[in-house]
């Protein structure tokens, strides 16, 4: 037999009745014509009420069913009283009509259609004025916002004197992440809709990783905070990202230990020059990967090296003495090129080679064994590494470093001798194991 096609009507309790009389078994479906969504699923066993809305919300089709109640027959009762007087029993299937209708008795879940029309009615004003905040539609939208915040954060480093990294990773985070599900909502919309921020937080972390969508609720946290304080119709209270419960990222590596150097050592053996020279000279200086790749032949005099041209991620200059040690790894390169070339050409942050440990691995290396075996002080081994030592302003990290010059030269030339003395170590093992 085939489905029956739901039905348009103005439902009403006698005539849901009659429907249910002749349904012969086969559900069917009832849809009031006066409150929209309302519908009543007539079943073999029990009858459903339910509420269905269908919404576009920024582009995506969001459907809501919810289920309202049932709605009982109800039945004849035996011996019931009609007018004073005992009918008696009941012994035909629909009984008297006009006597049926007054001895009815439903069950105490019963639901009937002007109670049904009053929870469809206040589910329908959910639906329209629980998701979309009222008057703020015209409100700046995040495109637009975000653009602002990235210019901000360029000129912020230009302020600073400094390249804007964390801008073009920003604005690569927006492209690839962000714009796609926000570019069209306003500031005021997902101030309204923590949940919303929170779920697509949750599908982010499968999707790019942890670390991306963390940072990219970071960002929608800062860039809504900085507008909402020239933008008063912002509340500042009902930040987008409230509900949103960070993932835990991947912990951080920890330095390599003694008995990894042999390994480390193998794989760098079979590098190209360049490669060597950088990955040696990052492991000798404890430098950020990105800043030594950016580091030129100009950075490079008779006594210090500048990484990244004094232009470091604290902002600060700190120029790294030059040990035999980092002389000799900066020469595996070859010959010195021009002021404005790179020293390590072709090489980044992202260069691995498939070595055991590189680039932040080994500034933690560097960093286990300055405190670690050599016993340098954390304020000292903090320089070196491009660090402002704590507690300690700008203003006087110049006047620090050149009452310690003596400390952070002996500092230098005892870790970059201490480095050397375990590759050597490896080195030995590796011919005796032989």
């Amino acid at each position: 037999m085939a489905r029956r096609k739901p039905k348009y009507t103005d439902l009403t309790d006698s005539g849901i009745d009659s429907a249910i009389d002749f349904l012969e078994g086969e559900p069917w479906e009832l849809r009031d014509t006066r409150v929209k969504g309302l519908r009543l699923r007539l079943g073999k066993i029990k009858h459903a009420w339910q509420f269905y809305h269908e919404r576009s919300d920024h582009g995506k089709r969001v459907v809501t069913c919810k289920p309202l109640g049932y709605y009982d027959r109800g039945g004849i009762t035996p011996g019931a009283v009609v007018g004073g007087r005992n009918t008696g029993p009941v012994t035909t299937k629909f009984g008297d009509y006009i006597g049926a209708e007054k001895m009815l008795q439903r069950a105490d879940d019963h639901i009937s259609v002007e109670a049904a029309r009053d929870k469809a009615k206040l589910e329908t004003a959910h639906a329209i004025t629980g998701t979309l905040p009222e008057g703020k539609r015209a409100g700046v939208k995040f495109a637009e916002a975000f653009d602002g915040y990235v210019s901000y954060l360029e000129a912020l480093a230009a302020k600073r004197g400094k390249p804007p990294r964390w801008a073009k990773n920003v604005r690569y985070l927006g492209k690839q992440i962000m714009l796609p599900k926000w570019a069209n909502w306003t500031l005021a919309e997902m101030s309204e809709r923590p949940d919303a921020v929170a779920d697509w937080h949750a599908e982010q972390v499968k999707l790019v990783g942890a670390t991306s969508a963390n940072h990219c609720t970071r960002i929608i946290r800062a860039m809504y905070n900085k507008r909402a304080k020239r933008d008063l119709r912002l509340n500042k209270v009902n930040v987008p990202t409230a509900a949103v419960d960070h993932a835990v990222e991947r912990r951080e590596k920890k330095g390599m230990k003694p008995e990894q150097f042999p390994a480390w050592l193998a794989a760098w053996e079979k590098l190209k020059p360049v490669r060597r020279s950088y990955h040696l000279t990052c492991l000798l200086t404890g430098a950020r990967p990105g800043e030594l790749a950016r580091t030129k032949w100009g950075d490079l005099d008779a006594d210090t090296l500048t990484i990244g041209g004094g232009n470091l991620k604290a902002g600060n200059t700190v120029p790294s003495p030059l040990t035999p040690e980092i002389r000799a790894a900066i020469a595996i390169v070859g010959e010195r090129g021009d002021a404005d070339a790179l020293i390590w050409e072709g090489c980044s942050q992202a260069s691995r080679d498939n070595l055991p440990a590189t680039g932040n691995d080994l500034r933690r290396t560097y960093k286990t064994v300055a405190t670690g075996t050599c016993r340098i002080p954390d304020d000292v081994s903090a320089y070196l590494m491009g660090h402002v030592p704590e507690g300690m302003s700008q203003k006087y990290l110049l006047r620090w470093a050149l009452s310690s010059a003596d400390a952070v030269k002996e500092a230098q030339t005892k870790i970059s001798a201490t480095m050397m003395q375990l590759l050597h170590a490896a080195t030995s093992e590796n011919k005796q194991a032989a």
